[in-house]
């Protein structure tokens, strides 16, 4: 666990370095590949994936993890699937989150509400340890510039978050992977039921 946290952490510190260009991709892909290997101990049955591009000039690197089932959800563009979205400089968000690619924005709020209600549903009927700590609203964007249409993506698909900043990662990192785990449980019983 302290291994998954302290590649995230890497990660997080990493950011501008790899964004201004500083830090070569090749230099920190392991650390995205080490981060993948820890997740599969325990999410077997699922599909884990990374998305490091920078893509064109002036766009934010958005580094983010995706645990998805794909019965559910192809690729990360769709469907719905656990994210575990870093925001710069700060910590990481865990987050059930839809995919936005292609669709109006209408139909994403309306997708999210529809997603948003099975959830709040399946947390009064199953109770929760960390209700206090869920978040409806995330935000990728308040200390990034250049292009913000893939972080606000992000943010617009979000249905409920939990953040983690460095400081509670370092402290707690067994509580970190409690809380991908409630997700992952949360995410299986939203599409199952």
């Amino acid at each position: 666990m302290n291994d998954l946290c302290n590649d995230i952490i890497f990660i997080i510190k990493s950011y501008d370095l790899y964004s201004k260009h500083a830090l070569e991709l090749e230099n920190i892909k392991y650390k995205f590949d080490n981060v993948c290997v820890e997740l599969n101990k325990y999410f077997k049955e699922y599909e884990i994936e990374y998305n490091t591009i920078k893509g064109k000039p002036h766009i934010p690197f958005i580094p983010l993890f995706a645990i998805r089932n794909p019965k559910y959800s192809k690729y990360m563009t769709q469907g719905i699937y656990v994210a575990l979205l870093i925001k710069r400089n700060e910590g990481i968000y865990i987050s059930l989150n839809q995919g936005t690619e292609n669709k109006a924005e209408r139909c994403i709020l309306n997708d999210k509400n529809t997603y948003r209600r099975k959830v709040n549903d399946k947390i009064a009927s199953y109770g929760i340890e960390y209700k206090n700590n869920l978040i409806d609203e995330i935000n990728l964007t308040n200390n990034i510039c250049g292009n913000l249409k893939r972080p606000r993506s992000y943010e617009q698909g979000n249905i409920k978050a939990v953040f983690y900043d460095i400081d509670k990662l370092e402290k707690y990192p067994e509580k970190f992977l409690r809380d991908i785990i409630w997700f992952i449980e949360l995410y299986r019983k939203v599409l199952d039921g």
